[in-house]
């Protein structure tokens, strides 16, 4: 499996979805920050930040993995419907850009129950499905 994704500048172990956006693809550990291929430095027109495209070449057996992505997205959906109807009305998706999710669920992580893996699950979920992400969702 190879996994393609964007590095910002002095952000060495994360991988991000795409470049800008601060979609969390993969933190890696020192031994993958050695393996990968890091290409030539892009400054992004809206942030002005130097983001690089990045690869790394990666081995695993599929036990375990979910391979569906419209399970995994129909799963955060009812998680992120079920968890934020509890204390108001549910806004869109696309409500927000991608990294405006980041700080407002931040903000409203405090009054739920979602463990860590859930909550950056439904992070992810809302961060592909912003205003400023949702059509490329499929790519993802």
């Amino acid at each position: 499996m190879r996994l393609d994704g964007w590095q910002m500048d002095g952000a060495e172990s994360v991988v991000y979805a795409l470049q800008g956006q601060r979609i969390m693809y993969a933190v890696l550990g020192d031994k993958a920050i050695k393996a990968y291929h890091r290409g030539k430095a892009v400054i992004d027109p809206e942030t002005k930040q130097t983001w690089y495209p990045v690869s790394l070449d990666l081995w695993t057996t599929n036990e375990g993995l979910n391979v569906s992505l419209a399970d995994m997205w129909a799963y955060s959906s009812n998680l992120f419907n079920s968890t934020c109807s509890v204390c108001h009305s549910v806004p869109k998706e696309e409500h927000l850009l991608a990294n405006q999710w980041i700080g407002n669920l931040n903000a409203m992580k405090r009054y739920t129950s979602l463990t860590p893996d859930q909550y950056r699950l439904l992070l992810g979920y809302l961060q592909n499905h912003s205003m400023d992400v949702h059509e490329n969702v499929g790519a993802h």
